[in-house]
């Protein structure tokens, strides 16, 4: 996937010099791909305040207990833990229960997406994605929470 950098711009949705537009919320990005991730940080972090972000699925729901983000990115083939699993296990634990997940994967297959919705992921985009596509849906997802 390539990215031109001069475009980071496009991405924003704050005007220069005021932050982010949800300067108070926190978004946990969990995807096995490195390359992926700093993709993920570069569109999202124009948008919220601060981005946590793991390789490793099981990290990523120590990371989603301890630091309580309001959304959670979320990639479905991962070693040792499926994206859907670790949204089952999301679902399961009371602190994490009512975070939104996006699906952010490769995988299109109906029994992920079929799992994804039977436990309520608030979205499944595909990869490769338009990273304005996937602000947009940050932001659309972020901007129906409660403050």
């Amino acid at each position: 996937m390539t990215f031109d950098m001069n475009d980071e711009d496009r991405f924003s949705e704050s005007t220069p010099g005021e932050g982010p537009l949800f300067k108070e919320r926190k978004i946990l990005a969990v995807d096995d791909d490195p390359d992926m991730l700093v993709l993920i940080t570069l569109v999202i972090s124009k948008i919220v305040g601060h981005v946590y972000q793991t390789n490793f699925p099981r990290e990523g729901l120590r990371l989603a207990i301890t630091y309580k983000p309001d959304l959670i990115i979320l990639d479905n083939d991962m070693p040792d833990m499926k994206g859907v699993e670790v949204l089952n296990n999301l679902r399961d634990m009371p602190n994490t229960r009512q975070t939104p997940v996006l699906m952010l994967t490769a995988d299109n297959s109906e029994a992920s997406v079929k799992k994804a919705i039977q436990h309520q992921a608030s979205g499944y985009l595909l990869k490769p994605f338009n990273p304005v596509n996937l602000r947009d849906e940050v932001v659309k997802i972020l901007a129906g929470l409660k403050p």
